[in-house]
């Protein structure tokens, strides 16, 4: 499976890529288009520093593949110089067939319970070197950011973003957005029902709340409560046993819509010397239908944007280091990786069900992915240069 043909072809990303454009030049010796795709690739090429990219972006086998017959794609002074003005409302646009395309093959969608499949977004904020930004996913598949220069903004910046996505991809774009405390608030509940046309899911260990409190007053008594909700099991891959309950149709003041609220207590089956084996949580949400098991699957589905989201792309590019001192530019280059990324999970996807990658006898890993990567970029351009 060839990685160029696969977004080109199988995703027809090509037209989209050659869109972008930037607000400052007319008839550049460097179009926007190979700016911006030089960018995206970024995360795939596993190129840390836009002076890594600078470099490779002599060789052939990068040449080839953004489509560019300079010498040399692009040089670090211009993707700096040109960022700021990149025009973003190209940027949404393919923002937007990303997220059709992630949707469309099923990706976005979390079996719960082994039965439903239900859309879930993840909202969450991270440091970037010398900036912060909110970043929305679907699961693994991250669809846009929003950043701000100063640590506290992510609650003002996540709703600003959730509101573009919202305006760009239509209302109930997802089923069920899952959060931490930070966004345990009324108007983050009510946004979420009337605005974003979804329910909203919080994970928080804070007992001060007042609805926490009713339901820690009813889980903890002796009370037999018929519709209470009672769970318990061993989950194998996060190396827990838990007990839940459950309960629905806690009011909030304030708030027009009743709440579910779920308390979780997790026991680690082999814990560490170092580590509190025993973790205690509320999950508070909307979506009264969901059950007790379900909602505590749903609040650590939220780890996804965690793990396969800031950590990955800090592992790809070291996207923690100072990349920019210009904020109009780390907007763009955010914007980029993100999709970028997005791009190679979809093709991550695709390859490990891919006949080559089964058969082969060799460990799986994400390392040897991406050395497959480079080697089938290496291998068009050597197959070219032998055509006649």
């Amino acid at each position: 499976m060839k990685f160029q043909r696969f977004y080109e072809d199988e995703l027809q990303m090509r037209g989209y890529f050659e869109n972008f454009q930037d607000n400052a030049r007319t008839n550049p010796q460097i179009p926007a288009s190979h700016i911006g795709r030089s960018i995206i690739y970024i995360p795939s090429l596993r190129l840390e520093s836009i002076l890594e990219l600078d470099q490779r972006a002599r060789f052939a086998y990068f040449r080839n593949l953004i489509g560019s017959k300079r010498p040399m794609v692009t040089s670090d002074s211009t993707v700096q110089r040109v960022l700021p003005q990149f025009d973003l409302e190209s940027i949404y646009t393919i923002e937007k067939v990303l997220y059709h395309r992630v949707v469309k093959q099923g990706l976005g969608k979390l079996q719960v319970n082994g039965q439903k499949k239900l859309k879930v977004a993840i909202v969450d904020g991270s440091g970037f070197g010398h900036y912060f930004s909110s970043v929305v996913s679907l699961g693994a598949f991250p669809l846009s950011s929003l950043p701000y220069k100063t640590k506290g903004k992510e609650l003002p910046a996540s709703r600003n973003l959730l509101s573009r996505l919202t305006k760009h991809l239509g209302k109930s774009w997802c089923d069920i957005l899952t959060v931490d405390g930070l966004y345990m608030t009324r108007q983050d509940f009510q946004e979420a029902k009337e605005k974003y046309g979804c329910d909203l899911l919080v994970k928080t260990s804070e007992e001060s709340l007042d609805v926490v409190k009713d339901a820690k007053g009813l889980f903890c008594g002796n009370l037999h409560i018929p519709k209470m909700e009672t769970a318990q099991g061993i989950d194998s891959a996060g190396k827990v046993s838990y007990k839940i309950k459950a309960l629905a149709g806690f009011e909030w003041d304030g708030l027009s819509y009743p709440l579910k609220v779920a308390w979780v207590r997790e026991e680690k089956l082999k814990p560490r010397p170092d580590e509190n084996p025993i973790e205690e949580f509320y999950v508070i949400t909307t979506k009264e239908d969901l059950s007790a098991e379900e909602m505590r699957q749903i609040a650590h589905y939220r780890w996804q944007i965690e793990n396969n989201v800031f950590k990955r792309l800090n592992s790809l590019i070291k996207s923690k280091n100072v990349h920019t001192h210009n904020f109009s530019t780390f907007n763009i280059l955010l914007h980029l990786w993100v999709m970028g990324l997005c791009l190679l999970q979809i093709f991550n996807i695709a390859y490990i069900k891919d006949k080559q990658w089964t058969q082969d006898k060799v460990r799986k890993t994400w390392k040897l992915f991406l050395k497959r990567i480079e080697l089938s970029l290496l291998d068009e351009v050597s197959q070219q240069s032998s055509s006649p």
